[in-house]
């Protein structure tokens, strides 16, 4: 007997969103919601549980964060989204903190949906989805907490060949390197287990009193120069504006990671909590923090932690800005 498709409640989502959620959840039961239906909900919930929950602004009977208190007190482990087309038809703290687990605007967060809805599918065994990290970012002799997959485009499959808590060992890079494999899958579940371990890797080369300064800095540089070589020298079909934003994202994820580990990660998460961040990970902002942070990383040039902060603040007088001013063109 084959296991249910995985089910996504839909509560006020606009067409266009709906049709958008439907596209990358292939497999997935969408079923809508009103309000005239949380009765039926509460004496006969689903069994299973959604996986997702998404809840929009055409509902007019139980506003947004009514309705994230309704669900969140009926499902507590399902993941519940808000998702709008116009920015200004949210009030993301209210939301988050009236039970919704992240706020998103079609179509500029639509690539971080996506990953949020697969990773929720994953999550539930629905799906298992698959993301590309580069050779270059691992180091040979490191175990890895994350299992590691080869892609065949012949057969369309993905297949293991390396095993959690294993290292890559330098003779299956070589081998790697000799037929030009360039990029590896892991789970898209693990993609902070990887993001962790990148952290992890550069803090310990910053660490290591076995090395001089010298040799520090070199194997530091050489690090980051590998981060920073996903976009600077992708060629091909895999140069491509997609791949240049995921860098970013993994970049922005792994800074972030690197610096609340340390001792003033404190300060850098309170200056992340102030701001907005309902336009999704790609702002300019977030851009130049990422990459002032790299790059103080690389090349050994005052404090990551103080690079990152000053990227985040850098712009902040444009608040004051008026929109017409901001996007007027030269």
């Amino acid at each position: 007997m084959s296991n249910p498709s995985p089910l996504i409640l839909a509560f006020g989502l606009e067409d266009i969103a709906k049709q958008y959620v439907a596209q990358n959840a292939p497999g997935a039961k969408i079923q809508d919601a009103t309000a005239k239906d949380l009765d039926a909900l509460m004496e006969n919930p689903p069994n299973p549980p959604p996986v997702i929950i998404f809840l929009g602004i055409n509902e007019k009977e139980l506003p947004p964060v009514e309705a994230a208190q309704f669900f969140r007190a009926q499902f507590h482990e399902t993941s519940i989204f808000f998702l709008s087309v116009n920015p200004t038809d949210q009030n993301r703290d209210a939301l988050i903190k009236n039970g919704v687990n992240d706020v998103f605007v079609l179509t500029v967060d639509k690539d971080i949906l996506k990953n949020s809805l697969q990773k929720g599918l994953s999550k539930a065994g629905s799906i298992r989805a698959y993301r590309t990290v580069k050779l270059v970012d691992f180091d040979p002799e490191t175990k890895l907490d994350f299992e590691l997959s080869l892609y065949l485009p012949m057969n369309n499959k993905h297949i293991k060949f390396n095993n959690a808590g294993e290292s890559l060992g330098q003779e299956r890079i070589e081998k790697f390197n000799k037929k030009k494999i360039n990029s590896l899958y892991i789970d898209q579940a693990d993609t902070q287990k990887f993001y962790d371990y990148t952290a992890e890797y550069l803090r310990k080369i910053g660490n290591d009193s076995a090395l001089s300064a010298t040799e520090r800095q070199d194997k530091l540089q050489a690090s980051v120069r590998s981060l920073l070589s996903g976009v600077l020298s992708d060629s091909g079909k895999e140069g491509t504006f997609e791949t240049g934003k995921t860098f970013i994202a993994d970049c922005d994820k792994i800074v972030k990671t690197y610096i609340m580990g340390a001792k003033t990660g404190s300060v850098y998460k309170q200056i992340l909590s102030t701001l907005d961040e309902s336009n999704g990970a790609y702002t300019h902002t977030g851009k130049v923090s990422t990459l002032a942070s790299l790059f103080s990383l690389g090349l050994g040039i005052g404090k990551p932690e103080d690079l990152a902060a000053a990227g985040l603040l850098h712009d902040m007088g444009m608040a004051n800005v008026p929109i017409e001013i901001q996007e007027k063109p030269e």
